[in-house]
């Protein structure tokens, strides 16, 4: 009997490990020893993976021709006329005393819309970087037209001369509502800068198929809109001087080119500030770069904009005024007093035009 119990035992043994070959693999195997008793294991690790959570992921359109293409009309032609050139207000609607026109989104599919702003070009962050914006305007073709500041500055009366202003409006969304002060084009263009914060990571989710890992928006979002992610939308609005006699310019065609670009935030210049009071700048390059004359800090209570140009320790060893670099600035205790117990940030207009901000709460 115990023979036979012997061999069962072993033969359920042999199953169990063929059963279960990741058993046999892991069995320990013990014995009975003298002194010293060593035992040993050889094993090996593998990483499972690793995901780049770091994503860049924006919408924008990435042509709009048309959408900034205008008719200058100083002397009211189209309103005394009805709009008859373009098939009267059967055909057409435009904006009362306007006097430049941009062709927008009609909610009539039979009509057109003709207004003094442009339609709004959005752009949205569904990545998981701060994303930079920058939107750039240049002007041609102005012949004898002049450029204005602001409707206001058109000269009148006998002094009056053909002038065209055109400037940047933007606003948080595409409504349409201005949300920075508008932004006039000279004869040299105009610039626009604006930060989309990133999306939050709990928006995305991690996946494993066809092999391998990935990092992806959740469902509910891959569609998102501005009501799910930071956005950023522009426009151009313009007016003509009707006072100026445009005879001698009548035949000019101002062309405008607009461009916008989107980078990730972190590849760019970048500032910080600890509570000690030191300032790093990183990624300063030849084109985007320090002037001390346009940083500056302000507290939250002594809220006034402070030019670093004294009581600073400037590091230039890894920084030249020529090409950039790495630049740090230790503020002195005049600073440091100043600001005791309050939040600081400094701020930094770069030569480019761009800005940069940090803040620290200094004890």
């Amino acid at each position: 009997m115990k023979k036979t119990f012997k061999r069962f035992l072993a033969f359920a043994m042999v199953a169990v490990l063929m059963a279960n070959p990741m058993s046999a693999l892991a069995a320990e195997t013990t014995e009975e020893t003298t002194s010293p008793a060593i035992g040993s294991a050889d094993a090996s690790g593998d990483v499972e993976g690793f995901v780049d959570t770091t994503i860049f992921k924006v919408v924008l359109p990435t042509s709009a021709e048309g959408t900034f293409d205008f008719i200058m009309d100083p002397q009211g032609l189209i309103a005394a006329t009805s709009g008859d050139a373009y098939g009267g207000t059967a055909s057409a609607d435009f904006e009362e005393d306007a006097t430049v026109f941009f062709q927008t989104a009609s909610a009539d599919a039979a009509k057109k819309d003709y207004k003094s702003t442009s339609n709004y070009i959005q752009v949205l962050n569904r990545g998981t970087v701060d994303v930079n914006v920058t939107v750039e305007a240049t002007i041609d073709g102005l012949s004898d037209i002049a450029m204005a500041a602001d409707e206001a500055a058109f000269t009148s009366g006998d002094a009056a001369v053909p002038e065209l202003y055109l400037a940047f409006t933007a606003s948080g969304d595409a409504s349409g509502d201005a949300k920075d002060a508008p932004v006039a084009l000279t004869k040299d263009g105009a610039k626009i800068t604006a930060v989309l914060d990133a999306a939050d990571q709990s928006m995305y989710e991690f996946n494993y198929a066809s092999g391998e890992y990935t990092f992806d928006l959740k469902d509910q979002y891959v569609s998102g809109d501005a009501d799910d992610f930071a956005d950023y939308s522009f426009a151009l609005t313009g007016a003509c001087n009707s006072e100026a006699d445009w005879t001698d310019v009548k035949t000019a065609v101002p062309a405008v080119n607009v461009v916008w670009t989107l980078e990730d935030a972190e590849s760019g210049p970048q500032v910080t500030l600890s509570n000690s009071g030191l300032i790093t700048f990183t990624n300063l390059t030849a084109d985007a770069n320090i002037n001390g004359a346009t940083t500056y800090t302000s507290g939250s209570i002594a809220t006034t904009e402070t030019p670093l140009t004294t009581d600073v320790e400037w590091g230039t060893s890894q920084w030249t005024e020529s090409e950039g670099g790495t630049l740090t600035g230790q503020l002195g205790s005049t600073y440091m007093q100043y600001y005791t117990g309050q939040t600081v940030t400094v701020k930094a207009v770069l030569t480019d035009g761009t800005t940069i901000t940090a803040s620290a709460t200094f004890n």
